[in-house]
């Protein structure tokens, strides 16, 4: 399990789950790296996470779950990174989805006149 929770958070969510392995207090970019470690030991991987912070691990795992609102934001923010080493900052994502409302909003008012 790899998780950016605290350690002692995430050994209660593990042991309740039977989960021996565990790496705690992780970063986006750390969690990437432990990934890709352990896919050149000859793991597959699979990921789960809210799909904002957590889009760069997403994408690099071989099976991928995104819970949550964030899903959007998580295919802007790692579409290109398996390819392309490239990442979108979420923030951007982010603020670039919330622009993407505003005009469906506003386009959506102005027609309804």
């Amino acid at each position: 399990m790899i998780t950016g929770d605290h350690e002692q958070a995430a050994r209660a969510i593990a042991r309740q789950a039977g989960i021996e392995t565990l790496f705690a207090e992780m970063r986006p970019n750390d969690k990437v790296l432990k990934i890709r470690e352990l896919q050149r030991s000859g793991l597959k991987v699979g990921m789960v996470g809210d799909g904002i912070n957590d889009a760069p691990a997403l994408a690099q795992a071989n099976v991928e779950f995104a819970i949550g609102s964030g899903t959007d934001v998580a295919i802007a923010a790692g579409a290109l990174y398996p390819v392309t080493g490239w990442l979108l900052n979420p923030m951007i994502a982010s603020a670039t989805m919330t622009m993407s409302d505003v005009c469906v909003v506003g386009n959506s008012l102005r027609l309804r006149r």
